[in-house]
């Protein structure tokens, strides 16, 4: 690894970055090839012995650990590896259906599958969409993804090499995993914050989209929140916010004074579940991919 260098400060040329698929969804984790040459030559003991994945294993219960770039990464190896594309290694993860049917009837309808609380307002009942069926939330999965995000965010974060990918480094992305939060902080480059604050129309519903797609397939579409709990927009500093589904649960600026010519941090508010995390993940990998298609150079 060579000497540590700052996006906030500096143009650096792209060592990773996240992007959005749609269909079926996932969240692709792309790292270029001269950073796992330099990160693997500079590392003393493999990751799968770093203290944080066994004290992830220890706590959650989760299983092996693989970062083995040629295959699967990840706990479980969640992280499917879909080959190299323009000296990118890609991973990919889809988002998982975590509101599940049991095959025990709902304590509150009977198994009616009826409202019986309020039947003038909604005709089927709330709490198992209308199945009779008992729905539980497995968050499991969510757990492997987030503390795999965790220890792969740390990792990416250990400097960086002088890549020589032809495209700048957008934003920087950091986890944590607990049982009570999934907060995420990060960065943002110079040539992202000037993009943003060069767009004429603030809104990103793109961004936005993206969301809601993931939410809801975590939670299903029966587990409705109204359009106004997703929002992203940008700022004419070159800010942005990504609201999702909670109390106040978003992704904001946490220096909001002005540098000129710098990039900034953004960190999180609320965010009380790895369901909120990996959505929020989700509106920057959107968020990536909007910008990445317009800011090709430096």
């Amino acid at each position: 690894m060579r000497d540590f260098k700052w996006i906030v400060m500096e143009n650096i040329p792209c060592w990773y970055e996240l992007s959005w698929r749609q269909a079926p969804p996932a969240i692709i984790l792309r790292i270029h090839r001269d950073f796992i040459r330099d990160f693997l030559a500079a590392i003393k003991a493999p990751p799968a012995e770093w203290p944080i994945v066994k004290d992830f294993i220890k706590e959650f219960g989760l299983t092996n650990f693989s970062a083995d770039f040629g295959k699967d990464i990840g706990f479980s190896e969640i992280f499917k590896n879909e080959g190299e594309k323009d000296d990118f290694s890609e991973f990919a993860v889809k988002i998982p259906r975590i509101r599940k049917k049991t095959k025990w009837n709902c304590s509150y309808c009977k198994g009616s599958g009826k409202d019986e609380f309020m039947p003038e307002i909604r005709e089927k009942c709330a709490f198992c969409d209308g199945s009779g069926k008992k729905i539980i939330v497995d968050f499991r999965i969510t757990t492997a993804i987030s503390a795999s995000f965790t220890v792969f965010t740390s990792m990416l974060g250990y400097g960086n090499s002088r890549t020589t990918a032809s495209v700048p480094q957008l934003l920087t992305l950091q986890t944590i995993t607990k049982n009570d939060s999934g907060a995420l902080s990060g960065e943002v480059s110079i040539p992202l914050k000037n993009w943003l604050a060069s767009r004429a129309e603030h809104n990103l519903p793109e961004v936005t989209q993206a969301t809601q797609t993931a939410y809801y397939r975590m939670f299903s579409r029966a587990y409705r929140f109204g359009n106004h709990y997703f929002s992203a927009s940008s700022g004419e500093r070159g800010e942005f916010i990504i609201h999702c589904p909670g109390n106040a649960c978003s992704i904001n600026p946490t220096n909001w004074y002005e540098h000129k010519g710098e990039g900034y941090n953004f960190g999180c508010h609320n965010v009380d579940s790895e369901a909120q995390q990996i959505t929020l993940i989700v509106g920057l990998a959107a968020l990536h991919d909007k910008a990445r298609k317009e800011i090709q150079t430096y």
